[in-house]
């Protein structure tokens, strides 16, 4: 770094020229660009596929682990409900349930109805799922991209405040760019 004296009369300026980039300064703002594109990505990956005409779904619970954790976003395609066989992953309404269900189908009945489970549950679902009841199929998994919503929904506002506080820590820091 160079200090440069002027005097003019009586008064005295010093300037001082700009140092190059430090480390801390291109790292910090690697960081914020990083993970603000990872959540815009996380973002766009998951709103996207609305424009073909899917809708997305968050995970609320791990009756599908390993393959779907809570927090998962699933992006599921209308279906009418017939014609569907063991393994696929349907998003269906219960009699009793507040929010739809998202279960693999184990078994066709001969009347027509589906026989469902999570994947982590050891029984089959006790009430059968007909045609009628299904709102889609499983087509996209885009997984994390709904973790805050479910935060919001479970309470876990510890989770939450982390995660506005680090966007907006990343949103900043990617802002404002190296050395500024």
């Amino acid at each position: 770094m160079t200090t440069r004296v002027e005097t003019t009369g009586s008064l005295r300026s010093a300037t001082v020229a700009p140092r190059g980039l430090s480390r801390v300064d291109v790292a910090v703002s690697a960081v914020g660009v990083l993970v603000y594109s990872f959540v815009i990505w996380l973002l766009v990956f998951a709103l996207l596929p609305m424009l073909v005409g899917f809708s997305p779904t968050v995970v609320s619970s791990g009756s599908m682990s390993p393959l779907l954790r809570a927090g998962d976003v699933v992006l599921v395609a209308d279906h009418s409900g017939t014609g569907l066989g063991p393994g696929t992953v349907i998003l269906f309404e219960t009699d009793g349930a507040s929010s739809s269900v998202l279960h693999r189908i184990v078994s066709v009945e001969p009347d027509g109805s589906y026989r469902t489970r999570g994947d982590a549950n050891s029984a089959v679902d006790s009430t059968p799922v007909w045609p009628a009841d299904i709102k889609g199929v499983a087509r996209v998994l885009v997984p994390y991209a709904g973790l805050p919503a479910h935060w919001l929904r479970t309470g876990a506002w510890l989770q939450l405040a982390a995660f506005v506080t680090a966007v907006t820590l990343a949103a900043s820091m990617a802002r404002r760019g190296p050395g500024t």
